[in-house]
């Protein structure tokens, strides 16, 4: 079995290899330790039986990396590593095609428990992180269920990065109007200005991909 490993994280390579020898008894292990590497690498992705991805490579992003296989046609299982739990990144791995995702904290044998788990053809997300996600679902809906279209017309211009001003000529309203909407946006939001208000719509989903970069 080909496994390659997408990570700089030393400490965790050395410990991670030991882990990897449990998985299959003719394991080879390929490491690269950079987005630069691990961009190159992404044609011949299809010799590998599994992917570990860092979601936080040093030099660029993991999820970046996940959509350009898709986009080449290669759909290698890719589990995205991350040692920490932000819940936004990880949704944004599982939506890019992730097929599971494991927290560098793990223990060795509920590692290998997951890896086998995707190798069969299923998804492995940690118990507390489905909770988590699911969670936080529920929660967009509650916000999702409290903005009108016009508000949220807004809310994805805004996240375009549009002023004021270029928001309410493009809305053909005027700019009061639109800092009504923003008024009543930030307070259904819970926030206090426009930065925490991009920031918490992006964090629950509340305007696509491509508004949102």
């Amino acid at each position: 079995m080909n496994v390659l490993v997408v990570d700089d994280h030393r400490l965790f390579l050395d410990g991670l290899r030991y882990t990897l020898n449990k998985l299959d008894d003719g394991i080879d292990v390929s490491i690269l330790s950079s987005f630069a590497e691990a961009e190159l690498m992404l044609p011949q992705a299809e010799q590998y039986d599994l992917i570990l991805l860092d979601l936080n490579i040093d030099g660029g992003d993991g999820v970046a990396l996940m959509i350009k296989l898709r986009e080449l046609g290669i759909f290698t299982p890719v589990v995205a590593v991350s040692a920490t739990d932000d819940l936004h990144h990880i949704q944004s791995a599982l939506e890019a095609g992730a097929s599971g995702f494991v927290p560098k904290a793990m223990d060795a044998e509920r590692m290998i428990e997951g890896l086998r788990q995707v190798l069969s053809g299923d998804l492995f997300v940690p118990l507390d992180i489905q909770h988590r996600i699911t969670a936080a679902r529920r929660h967009q809906q509650q916000i999702e269920r409290q903005l009108t279209k016009k508000q949220k017309t807004v809310l994805e211009l805004l996240c375009e990065g549009l002023s004021n001003k270029q928001i309410a000529e493009h809305l053909f309203l005027t700019e009061h109007t639109v800092k009504s909407h923003l008024l009543t946006l930030y307070q259904k939001l819970g926030v206090k200005n426009r930065t925490e208000c991009v920031l918490v719509s992006q964090q629950n989903n509340l305007v696509s991909k491509r508004l949102a970069t």
